[in-house]
């Protein structure tokens, strides 16, 4: 209906579309100049990182911006230009952020084949180098990726120290090698060195010892198991401690060598049973059993001739020794008696001197010579047998009083035994040197010896009964692990296996058996033959699915090695695969030491996950740091903008959003904070904007109304009313330029050509619209939902039911903004009450 006055008012002109299109392509033409010339700026910078920086920092060509970043590679500049341009330019950020990650895989390469260096050189250096250690330096150098030229350097480095640590090793395993060697051959020694004699031993004793000398020099002695070491140091110095003990024996074993020769080379008929067995008995005793036992079968077998000689020659009668027989006789015996003398064996010396005094001296007379030894032997026999008999006396009185002061002094058994058993020696040794004692001396001797051994007899008879009782208990833990493994069903079924009970009742079986105490040796062996024949199926059950439980906790820590600690979710499967540990370890306990060396391994691969999670997270927390520092900013310069129109608000918020949304996210607990005083400071601006929207529509209202109170005016003055013109104009002229003083313009222009004509025909064509404007403030305050006055009720019905049936006919409804600006622009005389109506719509429709 209104379509005249909206083509006549709301229509552009050709000439100013044609102006504005030119003007735009002179704008598009001269801002591809200015991309093209900094592009050409671009390509002709040299190859400064720092230029470079600056020039993308300060170029407003994005095209441009991404050329000059081509030629920057340093960390320092592609962080300057990431915070530059990380809300304006995405595409040079992506570039500048690719390369930063991939300095930064850069510099954690370089970092694990530093620490892999460090730790090689810390191995080199290392007192103890382990064998271990050096596996898991592999394990680590494996997994550094050392692809780039730039790392050739530290890697053969690397190689070069690891080169030197094979060395060691190398070293470690050939001087144990020749420790091991050095070892048997100090045990072949001791085991040889009854059949050496003392030169050749010491020998082969010095060599060795020589030897194992120069390799307690070696760098890499202290890193030999310590139980080597310790069976070469004993072995050393067993053999250092028997050399002279060996020596001894050896001349020992000589002498009756010696002597058992000449008597087997000599007559049988001078020699008698009893001297010979006095004098074998004098001999000094070596330890060599077997070489003792062959010289006493020759000895016994020399003993049993010289028996039967003695007898046969008893038997003769008549039958006389010659005199160069009784002169060897006399020689052999003066000199037996010479050496029992100087030695202080007084039986030995009587029995050489009985002898001599039975010799047949009247086919054999001494010399003068041999007749004052004899003399003076017997003069020295004499006063030997009285010191002996009186120091023997004396010394078995002392001997006894020893004896009898055991029982008081509280002595440990084991030196009450060995106090015991020594003074029955030396009082079997004082039979010897001073003669035997007398029967009651003896007897007292012997009573005290037996009652103060009584308490070991005591303490011997406990231990028979404390064997007999642990021989029970182990013969009862036997039928009862025997009782208990026959009702098992080995191996059990898969739903019915309970490993942790069967591991601990293998266990409790081991330890109770450890605390049993002594057994004699053969009920010992027996038993223990027993126990493993009943174990054995629990044993072999249990060693095979140990080793399955081994080789799935070797997995398991393989599988926290293969993770990858920058993925965000490595943490939690750690976790998980701890948890998994943990459930493994209760269902199936592993033996200490094996457990603990798989436990150390999976710790320090887990350890290693969490620490590089703990540095990301680091890194991340600083980020975050940072971030709510900048939001922290950004929500200050908000609650201080003090923009004063709506445009720079909307600009403020549009550049704060922007800015928010590329800060990052901030720590969890700061991050309600920092979002409520975000959106407080949002709304405090909105709030401020709003009121400036409000303050601005009421005030484009209020110039609305007053330009429409003029023009109503002006028409209203018509045709009589010609003076008011000026001050009309004037009032016109007063009001700020605005759209609705362009749109009401004709309208006014009009009013005031019709009153300088005094145009009544104007005025007749105002007043014969009053009709259309009634109907059209009906539409507008039926769509605006207004009340109209009660006397257009009636026609407030019908105009409902006009535009009710244009809605359902589906015609095209003009909005009412439009309907209103058409009422606005319509020239027409407007009585008060269709003014305040149309005031009324305006402030409802204007101000919705």
């Amino acid at each position: 209906m209104f379509n005249f006055l909206l083509q006549r008012f709301g229509k552009k002109q050709p000439d100013s579309i044609s102006f504005s299109e030119e003007k735009k392509n002179a704008r598009q033409a001269a801002a591809n100049e200015v991309r093209q010339a900094a592009i050409r700026q671009a390509e002709a910078l040299p190859d400064d990182e720092n230029e470079a920086a600056a020039f993308i920092l300060q170029s407003s060509s994005a095209d441009a911006r991404f050329i000059a970043a081509q030629k920057v590679h340093s960390k320092v500049l592609l962080q300057q230009i990431r915070n530059a341009l990380r809300n304006t330019d995405r595409r040079v950020t992506r570039l500048v952020q690719s390369r930063l990650d991939a300095l930064s895989q850069r510099e954690k390469q370089q970092e694990q084949i530093l620490a892999c260096v460090d730790l090689a050189n810390h191995l080199k250096n290392e007192v103890h180098l382990l064998p271990n250690l050096v596996a898991d330096l592999d394990r680590q150098w494996d997994t550094v990726k050392k692809a780039d030229a730039d790392d050739a350097g530290l890697v053969r480095q690397y190689e070069a120290i690891r080169d030197a640590i094979r060395q060691r090793l190398t070293d470690q395993a050939a001087l144990q090698r020749e420790v091991m060697d050095t070892l048997s051959a100090l045990l072949q020694l001791e085991e040889e060195e009854a059949a050496l004699t003392p030169p050749e031993r010491e020998a082969r004793l010095t060599v060795l010892l020589a030897l194992s000398e120069n390799r307690v020099q070696s760098r890499e002695w202290t890193a030999l198991p310590r139980h080597l070491i310790n069976d070469v140091d004993e072995a050393k110095e067993r053999l250092a401690g028997n050399t002279q003990q060996h020596r001894q024996n050896h001349e020992a074993l000589a002498v009756r060598i010696e002597m058992l020769a000449a008597w087997e080379s000599a007559d049988l008929s001078t020699l008698t049973l009893k001297d010979l067995q006095q004098q074998w008995r004098a001999f000094p005793v070596g330890n060599d059993d077997e070489r003792l036992s062959d010289l006493q079968a020759r000895f016994d077998a020399l003993a049993a001739r010289v028996s039967r000689d003695d007898r046969q020659e008893h038997e003769k009668t008549g039958q006389k020794l010659s005199s160069t027989e009784i002169e060897s006789l006399f020689v052999y015996s003066l000199s037996l008696m010479k050496k029992a003398i100087e030695e202080g064996s007084v039986r030995e010396a009587t029995q050489q001197s009985e002898r001599i005094t039975h010799l047949d001296f009247s086919v054999f007379e001494p010399s003068f010579e041999q007749k004052a030894m004899l003399v003076q032997l017997r003069s020295e026999l004499r006063n030997l047998a009285d010191w002996a008999r009186w120091g023997g006396h004396a010394s078995r009185e002392q001997l006894l009083r020893i004896v009898e002061a055991l029982p008081g002094k509280n002595y440990p058994l084991e030196e009450l035994a060995a106090a015991v058993v020594d003074a029955r020696e030396k009082w079997k040794a004082l039979n010897e040197s001073s003669g035997m004692a007398s029967k009651s001396q003896w007897q007292q001797f012997d009573a005290a010896c037996n009652h103060a051994y009584e308490p070991v007899m005591e303490y011997a008879r406990s231990q028979a009964v404390a064997r007999e009782q642990n021989k029970e208990k182990a013969q009862a833990l036997v039928d009862s692990a025997r009782e208990i493994l026959s009702t098992l069903k080995l191996p059990p079924e898969e739903n019915e296996m309970n490993w942790r009970s069967l591991v601990e009742y293998q266990r409790q079986v081991q330890r109770t058996w450890q605390q049993i105490g002594p057994i004699t040796r053969k009920e010992k062996k027996r038993l223990n033959a027993e126990l493993d024949a009943v174990m054995r199926p629990l044993d072999e059950l249990l060693k095979e699915e140990t080793k399955i439980q081994v080789q799935r906790r070797k997995e398991l820590i393989e599988e926290v090695r293969n993770l990858e600690p920058q993925d965000k979710k490595s943490g939690r499967m750690a976790r998980q695969l701890q948890e998994k540990w943990q459930e493994r370890a209760r269902a199936f306990p592993l033996d200490s030491r094996e457990d603990e060396k798989l436990w150390q391994q999976f710790r320090s691969a887990s350890e290693a996950i969490f620490a590089h999670r703990s540095k990301l997270n680091e890194v991340a927390e600083k980020e975050r740091l940072d971030s709510l520092r900048e939001k922290e900013k950004l929500c200050e310069n908000l609650e201080t903008n003090l923009a004063e129109t709506v445009g720079k608000i909307q600009q403020a918020l549009r550049e704060a959003d922007g800015q928010w949304r590329g800060a990052g996210p901030v720590p969890k607990e700061q991050e309600g904070v920092i979002q409520e005083r975000y959106n407080a400071a949002v709304e405090a601006l909105l709030s401020r904007m709003r009121t400036m929207q409000e303050e601005e529509k009421n005030r484009r209202i209020a110039a609305l109304i007053e330009k429409l109170s003029i023009c109503q005016k002006g028409e209203n003055a018509l045709p009589d009313q010609p003076e008011l013109a000026d001050e009309l104009k004037s009032l016109w002229e007063s009001q700020p330029s605005d759209e609705w003083k362009k749109m009401l313009r004709p309208r006014f222009d009009a009013a005031l050509n019709a009153l300088a004509a005094r145009d009544a025909a104007y005025v007749e064509a105002l007043k014969s619209r009053q009709s259309h404007l009634s109907e059209q403030l009906l539409r507008l305050e039926i769509a605006a939902a207004i009340d109209s006055p009660p006397e257009f009720a009636e026609k407030r019905r019908q105009v409902q039911l006009e535009v009710l049936k244009d809605s359902l006919s589906g015609n095209r409804n003009v909005s009412s903004h439009d309907q209103l600006n058409a009422l606005c622009i319509l020239p027409v005389l407007t009585d008060p009450l269709s003014a305040d109506r149309i005031i009324r719509l305006v402030k409802k429709i204007k101000g919705a």
